[in-house]
């Protein structure tokens, strides 16, 4: 009789350990700067054969190994901040951030698969095992898919948000921004990379099924490349109107921009503004400071003399200032039980040419940098905040950044805020003309960070059918127009003044217009396949030859 294994649970050997750091290198190499975006549909094939094979035990660890790796290549630059306990902070997430990208592959290896089982068996018994064990390791790599994109969600919406990781930035170099993003999004992209995945290990590992199968099967990456090639880019309808925007780019270093009580800096940044406006023939009607521009002082005489001072330049310049600031909150204020060093906002700030001054804060804040979780249901986990740009801690608002002027409306995302494609749809649909980004990416001793954040944007600009202004303290700043294209970068520069044309739109992509109706219906399908692969198996247990083989 020959022996027929429902499951086999191998030792890790060195080529499944290198497989592995093989594959999250190549994932890491598809993010930018290096963008070799094409390695990311395929990166996941050998992780997704050893959550087929091996217990969950193996499967986490070989999955530690495979995002360890993805981290090493593309996300290290965290571990070179200029401040030291920041990067031991920054050590310590990035450790457990990759065991738990490494959940999903272990879940799914332990609730499709099973020890080592011999059973003698020939015949049609054999066929039956042949069977359950082709659908439990179809179910296994669907289910494995499943989480996956389930884990990536939850990086999109918390409970401690931080998608920098997401699949579908792995692709922000990538044609398929402009092609695609207009109907999925970003988180779309990621799903169908995860997918075409899934679809190279099925014919890889599935070689007992029709020959005309595993033709479709193989044939399916190739079609679908060549499908995206010849889909028509939705391209936004175009305004009558484009905005001229100064942009400033300070060039101060990160040590310095974090002395945040500096009255000085507000006279440096008014003497760049007026360089912009020398050309009368090329005058901008908004000019952009970078995010925590305006220095913060307790005294209230002092607040409202800069307050005064750049009003003042707006009217008698009659061009518009938009600008980072750190203001005090009043949220909560008169709840004692709140940590005190946590009243302040990380706010945008815009002087308009009537005198008017508008506030927003910031809606979503970076985990531990500036704010701690959970910290205002329990107030003393507030004291392990670390300082960021001078402020240890920040409230949240609750509203869109949304400002409106006389000659145009437009969105505004404080640094992480572009990462997270609902936030910028919402600030879409909310009537803006375009989209501005603010930030500072200059406290790492890398280039990378900066360049990363600006590639994002692309996917804001694809997604939503709205120009993208980006302006950062020394790191990357520039436009990106409708549709994802880059109409000027500066580059990582010590100070740069530019006036740029901001192409107005005037009608919305799908994306925009539906969000993630697409990929609620591919996940329908998904779902279907998996729940097809269950039914499958539980055929191949009622065979009247599997039940013999259990007497």
């Amino acid at each position: 009789m020959k022996g027929a294994q429902i499951c086999t649970d191998l030792k890790i050997a060195h080529f499944d350990v290198l497989s592995v750091i093989l594959g999250g290198m190549l994932l890491g190499l598809s993010f930018p700067p290096v963008g070799w975006t094409l390695s990311a549909w395929v990166s996941f094939v050998p992780l997704f054969r050893i959550c087929m094979r091996f217990s969950a035990r193996n499967t986490f660890l070989l999955g530690w190994v495979f995002h360890v790796s993805l981290v090493a290549v593309a996300f290290y630059w965290p571990l070179l901040h200029l401040q030291l306990d920041t990067a031991l902070i920054s050590f310590v997430a990035m450790i457990a951030l990759t065991m738990l990208l490494s959940v999903p592959f272990a879940l799914a290896a332990a609730g499709a698969t099973a020890r080592a089982v011999t059973i003698p068996a020939a015949g049609a018994a054999a066929g039956a095992i042949k069977c359950l064990n082709r659908t439990r390791r179809i179910r296994s790599l669907f289910l494995a898919g499943l989480l996956v994109f389930a884990l990536d969600l939850i990086l999109q919406v918390g409970p401690v948000p931080m998608p920098w990781l997401s699949l579908g930035n792995s692709q922000a170099m990538s044609g398929l921004v402009e092609s695609l993003a207009p109907y999925i999004g970003s988180v779309g992209i990621g799903v169908l990379v995860l997918f075409v995945n899934m679809l190279i290990v099925t014919g890889i590992e599935f070689s007992d099924v029709s020959l005309s199968a595993r033709t479709a099967v193989g044939a399916a990456l190739p079609t679908m490349i060549m499908l995206t090639a010849l889909l028509p880019r939705e391209q936004p309808e175009f305004g009558d109107s484009s905005f001229k925007v100064g942009i400033l780019q300070p060039g101060f270093p990160a040590q310095d921009w974090a002395q945040i009580q500096d009255l000085s800096r507000v006279d440096t940044l008014l003497a760049l503004s007026d360089f912009v406006l020398m050309d009368a023939d090329n005058r901008p009607e908004l000019v952009i400071w970078p995010e925590t521009a305006l220095p913060y002082s307790r005294d209230r005489g002092v607040v409202e003399a800069i307050r005064q001072k750049l009003s003042s330049w707006a009217v008698d310049n009659q061009v518009a200032i938009l600008s980072g600031a750190i203001t005090e909150s009043s949220r909560f204020a008169d709840k004692k039980r709140i940590n005190p060093a946590i009243y302040f906002r990380n706010t945008v700030r815009l002087f308009d040419t009537e005198g008017n001054v508008t506030d927003h804060g910031k809606n979503i804040l970076v985990p531990f940098a500036e704010y701690v979780p959970f910290s205002l249901t329990f107030p003393g986990l507030a004291s392990l905040s670390i300082p960021a740009g001078g402020v240890a801690g920040y409230l949240p608002e609750e509203t869109p950044s949304v400002f409106r002027t006389n000659k145009s409306s437009f969105g505004v995302m404080i640094c992480f805020e572009s990462v997270f494609p609902g936030y910028a749809r919402s600030l879409a649909r909310a009537e803006s003309q375009f989209l501005v980004v603010i930030t500072q990416d200059g406290w790492w001793k890398s280039d990378i960070p900066g360049i990363q954040h600006f590639y994002f944007s692309r996917f804001r600009a694809a997604e939503t059918g709205l120009s993208v202004v980006q302006v950062s303290v020394d790191g990357i700043s520039g436009v990106i127009r409708p549709g994802g294209s880059i109409q000027v970068m500066t580059g990582n520069e010590a100070r740069r003044q530019l006036i740029v044309e901001v192409p107005g739109a005037k009608s919305g992509t799908f994306y925009m217009r539906f969000g993630d109706l697409m990929l609620i219906l591919g996940l329908g399908v998904w779902i279907a396949a998996l729940l097809g692969s269950c039914l499958a198996s539980r055929s191949c247990m009622q065979r009247p030859d599997a039940v013999r083989l259990h007497k």
